[in-house]
C-alpha cells in the first residue's frame, strides 16, 4: 500500500496511486493532467513544490477534474507559477476548507470548485480577470469572499449559486458585468456594494437572497433585469440612482419587506409583474410629470407600466400617476404634449386603490390622486421637493391657530386625502427621508393630526418606523418630541415632561418594530390619562369656584348669617356639587 507518493510527470499508465494519503507534486511538473487524482479518496494532503526561478520550470496548469471527489483532502496552497484552474479540478471535495490562490492566477474555470461544502473562506487575486460559471457553486459553508484587491471585470452564471452561509459582498469597481443568477439563493446576504460602472445585471443575479435589507444600484445599470431580486423577502431599501431606464419583468416580486421606493426621471418602463405581491409595499413615488419648459419630445415624458406591474400590492395607496393616458379622452388626445402607455391591469388585485376607484377607473382615479390636496402632492414628491416649497403651500392655506380649532372638522377634511391619510402618512411612507419638509408640517400643522388613522386604521407613526436607519431614526425621533413631549408644554406638572421624555427616548432606542409600536400605545395612554387628570382638575376647579360664588351670594343675602366664602372646602363642594358623578362623564363624553 502507497500512502506516500512523488508525482514526476510522465506517460499516461504511471498514474498517481489510488490509496495515496500523502502526494508531493515535483517542481518539473507544468502540466498536472485531468483526473490523475480523481476519487482519491484518502488523499488528505498535496504539497506543491515551488520551483527557482533558475529553474524556469513550475506547475502552470490544474487539469480538469484534476482532484475531484477527494472527499478527505481538505487543505491547498497552489505554488506562485500556477495560471489555470480547469473545471472540476476540486469539485465535490467536500471536506476541503482552505485553498490559498497565488498572485499570477489568471483563470478559474467553470465549477473548479462546484459543491465543496466545507470551503469557508477565499481571497480573489488581483490577477484573476473572471470568475467564471459555477466557480464555487452550491459552497454552503462560504462565509468570505475577499475581493479587496481584485481586478475582475466579470462575475460569470451561477458563480456563487447556493452559497448559504455568504454573509457580504463588495464588488470590485472594476466589474462591468454581473452575469444571471450569480448569487441565486445565497440566502444569508445580507449586505452588497455595488460601484459605479457596473453595466450589466443579469437575470435573477440576486434571486432569492432572503437576508438582503438594501440595495444601491448604480447609474450606469441601465437595465434591472427579470428576477434580478426576486423573492428577496428582506430588501426594505432600494435606491436607484438617475440613469437606470427600464425595470424588467418580475425584478422585485415578492419582495414581502418592500415598503416604498422612489424612481427617478429616467425609468421609462415598469415590467410586466415587476412589483407582483409585494404585499407590504405602500408607496410608489413615480417622476413629478414634466413643465411645458422641461418636456422636449414625446420620448422624455413616456412612462410606460406593463401588465401586471403592482399585482397583488395590497397595501398601496400612496402612489400617483403623472396624467391620465392618452387614450381614456380624446380632448387629451389632442391637448397633452405626451402620452403614458399604462396597461389598466397593472393595479389588479390593489384592493385599496380598486376599493377607492373601481377596478375600471383605477388608472384614471390615479392620474388626480392629488389635484385637491396640493400639501399631499408635495409630500408624496419627496425626492424634489424644496422646503420653501412646502412652507408656501402651507401659508396659502391660510390655517391660523383660531380657524383650525374653531373649524377643526373642516380642517381635517381639507388635510385628509380619500385613503384618509395626513400629509404625515404621506411624507412618512415616502422612500427617502426628508427632516427639512418634516420640520414644516411640524411647525405649520397641529399636533393633534398625528392622532388621525387613515382607512387601514394607520397612525403616520406606523409608517415612520418600517424602515429604521440612522436618518429614519433621527426623524422619528423629532416627531415623538413634538408628538408627546412637546404638546405637554403649556400645561401639567414637570414630573410629567421629565416622565414623557424618558419614554420617548426609551422608544428611540428600540429597534423591534412591535416593540416600538407597543412602547408608543403605552406612552400615548399615559400622555391621554395626564391630559384627562388635567381636564379634570380644571373642570373641579370651576365647580368648586361655583361652589364659593353661591355661598358668597347666600352670605350677601342673609345678613344673619356669618359666613365666609373663603371657607368653603374644595373636596366638600366637589362632593355635594356632584364632581365624582359628573366629570367621569363629561370626560368619557370628550373622549369619544
Amino acid at each position: 500500500m502507497t500512502t506516500f507518493f512523488t508525482y514526476f510527470g510522465g506517460k499516461q499508465d504511471e498514474r498517481i496511486p489510488m490509496e495515496v494519503e500523502r502526494l508531493t507534486i515535483d517542481p518539473a511538473v507544468q502540466d498536472l493532467p485531468a483526473e490523475c487524482c480523481k476519487k482519491r479518496l484518502k488523499l488528505k494532503q498535496v504539497t506543491f513544490t515551488e520551483s527557482s526561478e533558475a529553474e524556469g520550470g513550475g506547475l502552470k496548469t490544474i487539469g480538469r477534474n484534476a482532484f475531484r471527489s477527494c472527499p478527505a483532502l481538505e487543505t491547498i496552497t497552489l505554488p506562485s507559477t500556477v495560471q489555470v484552474i480547469q473545471g472540476y479540478a476540486f469539485g465535490f471535495c467536500s471536506a476541503l476548507m482552505e485553498v490559498h490562490f497565488p498572485e499570477g492566477l489568471k483563470r478559474i474555470e467553470r465549477r473548479a470548485f462546484f459543491t465543496c461544502s466545507a470551503l469557508q473562506a477565499v481571497t480573489i487575486p488581483s490577477s484573476l480577470e473572471m470568475i467564471e460559471s459555477y466557480t464555487f457553486h452550491s459552497c454552503s459553508a462560504l462565509r468570505e469572499v475577499d475581493m479587496s484587491n481584485a481586478l475582475l471585470t466579470r462575475i460569470g452564471t451561477y458563480a456563487f449559486h447556493s452559497c448559504s452561509s455568504l454573509e457580504s459582498i463588495k464588488v470590485p469597481k472594476t466589474v462591468e458585468i454581473i452575469d444571471e443568477y450569480a448569487f441565486l439563493r445565497c440566502r444569508s446576504l445580507a449586505n452588497v456594494h455595488l460601484c459605479e460602472g457596473l453595466k450589466v445585471l443579469g437575470p435573477g443575479a440576486f434571486s432569492g437572497c432572503r437576508s438582503l435589507s438594501s440595495i444601491k444600484i448604480p447609474s450606469t445599470v441601465k437595465v434591472i433585469r427579470v428576477h434580478t431580486f426576486f423573492e428577496c423577502k428582506s430588501l426594505k431599501e432600494i435606491e436607484i440612482q438617475e440613469g437606470t431606464v427600464e425595470l424588467g419583468e418580475h425584478a422585485f416580486e415578492k419582495c414581502t419587506s418592500l415598503k416604498a421606493m422612489a424612481l427617478t426621471k429616467s425609468i421609462q418602463s415598469i415590467g410586466f409583474c415587476a412589483f407582483n405581491r409585494c404585499e407590504s409595499l405602500i408607496s410608489i413615488e413615480l417622476p413629478a410629470p414634466p413643465t411645458a419648459a422641461t418636456a422636449t419630445t414625446l420620448a422624455d415624458d413616456e412612462l410606460w407600466i406593463q401588465e401586471g406591474a403592482f399585482h397583488e400590492c395590497h397595501s398601496l395607496a400612496n402612489i400617483c400617476l403623472p396624467r391620465p393616458p392618452k387614450n381614456y379622452n380624446e380632448q387629451d388626445q389632442q391637448s397633452s404634449s405626451s402620452s403614458s402607455k399604462i396597461h389598466y391591469t397593472c393595479f389588479d388585485e390593489c384592493h385599496l386603490l380598486q376599493e377607492e376607484y373601481g377596478v375600471e377607473n383605477t388608472v384614471l382615479g390615479l392620474s388626480s390622486r392629488f389635484n385637491a390636496y396640493p400639501v399631499h402632492k408635495l409630500c408624496y414628491y419627496a425626492s424634489s421637493t424644496t422646503p420653501e416649497a412646502l412652507k408656501q403651500q402651507m401659508k396659502a392655506m391660510d390655517w391660523n391657530q383660531e380657524n383650525r380649532q374653531i373649524e377643526q372638522q373642516a380642517y381635517q377634511q381639507d388635510l385628509t386625502d380619500p385613503f384618509g391619510m395626513t400629509p404625515f402618512h404621506i411624507l412618512f411612507s415616502a422612500a427617502k427621508c426628508r427632516k427639512d419638509l418634516l420640520q414644516i408640517l411640524l411647525e405649520e400643522c397641529l399636533v393633534n393630526m398625528l392622532d388621525w388613522k387613515d382607512k387601514s386604521g394607520n397612525l403616520a407613526t406606523d409608517f415612520l418606523g418600517c424602515i429604521w436607519t440612522e436618518s429614519w431614526r433621527s426623524m422619528f425621533q423629532m416627531v415623538l418630541q413634538k408628538w408627546m413631549v412637546d404638546s405637554i408644554s403649556s400645561w401639567g406638572l414637570e414630573r410629567w415632561r421629565h416622565d414623557m421624555t424618558a419614554r420617548v427616548n426609551a422608544i428611540y432606542e428600540v429597534d423591534d418594530r412591535a416593540e416600538r409600536e407597543e412602547m408608543i400605545l403605552n406612552t400615548r395612554a399615559v400622555l391621554e390619562g395626564y391630559a384627562n387628570l388635567e381636564k379634570t382638575s380644571l373642570l373641579e376647579l370651576a365647580l368648586w369656584k361655583f361652589e364659593m360664588s353661591l355661598a358668597s351670594n347666600k352670605n350677601n343675602d342673609d345678613s344673619s348669617l356669618n359666613g365666609s366664602a373663603a371657607g368653603v372646602d374644595r373636596e366638600v363642594a366637589r362632593t355635594t356639587c356632584g364632581a365624582s358623578f359628573v366629570l367621569p362623564n363629561i370626560v368619557t363624553f370628550w373622549k369619544s
